[in-house]
């Protein structure tokens, strides 16, 4: 899988976060309030894919752990600089979350390749 096509995946995933998240908690699922939560995971994970790819190949398990850290990481400082909610709560499920999915979803696809 290109580099590109996972980078995507990766960011759908975080769309699919974001939107679960919003829906639990009672919040519209508006283009603007997904986008408003979205944006610094997508940044993160952009982050994440620049300094992760340099040394892990992108389709791999270790990659989509290290990647969600670096993800999870990079958007909590975002959130924070912005004056958005990284109470630790949040904080956790995000990093579990994304850890679970960026990881899983390249452990299916490995699985189905072969």
């Amino acid at each position: 899988m290109k580099r590109t096509a996972i980078a995507f995946v990766d960011l759908i995933v975080l769309v699919v976060f974001v939107v679960i998240g919003l829906h639990s908690h009672g919040h519209q699922e508006t283009v603007r309030s997904i986008a408003d939560v979205w944006a610094p995971f997508a940044v993160g994970s952009l982050v994440a894919d620049t300094l992760v790819a340099r040394r892990y190949q992108p389709a791999t398990w270790i990659y989509g752990l290290c990647a969600a850290w670096v993800t999870v990481a990079c958007a909590m400082v975002i959130r924070s600089a912005n004056g958005q909610g990284t109470g630790v709560a949040f904080s956790i499920v995000a990093t579990l979350f994304v850890s679970l999915f960026f990881v899983g979803w390249r452990v299916a696809w490995s699985r189905l390749r072969r």
